[in-house]
C-alpha cells in the first residue's frame, strides 16, 4: 500500500508540473547538457520557492539538473540539495550577501569585510587584460 501511495503522489507531482517538465525533456533532447530551474516564476517572485518543481524536473532528465531559490543561508544549500535531489545548487543574492556560503559559513560583517578586501588585493595583483573592462577609479 505505502508503495501505491508513493507512486500515485509521483504521478500526482508529475502532473502538477507538466509544462516544465515537456520545456526540460525539449531542452535535453536538442542537446542542452546541463539545466538550471528557479522554483518560482516571475509572478510568485514574493512566495517561497516550489523545490518539488526542480525534483519533478530531475527525475525526469537524464542531464544534470541545478537547482535554484530559496538558498539562503549555508544550511539551505543541504536541504535544497535533499528536497530537489538536484546536481547542484546556484545561488545569486544570498552569494553576494555572503560569498563564503558555499563554505557552509554564516554570514557576519568582519567576514564579508574581509572577502571584500581580500576581493580588490587579488584584483589589483591580477588586472584585466583587455581595456574593454570598465575601470573605476
Amino acid at each position: 500500500a505505502g508503495e501505491t501511495a508513493a507512486a500515485a503522489a509521483e504521478a500526482a507531482e508529475a502532473a502538477a508540473y507538466k509544462r516544465t517538465v515537456e520545456l526540460g525533456l525539449a531542452l535535453q533532447a536538442a542537446g542542452c547538457a546541463l539545466l538550471t530551474l528557479h522554483g518560482r516564476t516571475k509572478e510568485q517572485r514574493s512566495m517561497p520557492c516550489d523545490w518539488r518543481a526542480i525534483r519533478a524536473l530531475k527525475r525526469a532528465l537524464s542531464i544534470p539538473v541545478v537547482a535554484n531559490g530559496g538558498v539562503e543561508a549555508p544550511e539551505d544549500v543541504a536541504a535544497c540539495l535533499s528536497a530537489t535531489e538536484a546536481d547542484g545548487v546556484m545561488s545569486s543574492e544570498a552569494a553576494l550577501e555572503n560569498p563564503a556560503i558555499f563554505e557552509g559559513v554564516g554570514a557576519s560583517r568582519a567576514g564579508q569585510l574581509a572577502l571584500a578586501s581580500e576581493y580588490v588585493e587579488l584584483a589589483r595583483r591580477h588586472p584585466p587584460r583587455c581595456s574593454s573592462v570598465v575601470k573605476a577609479q
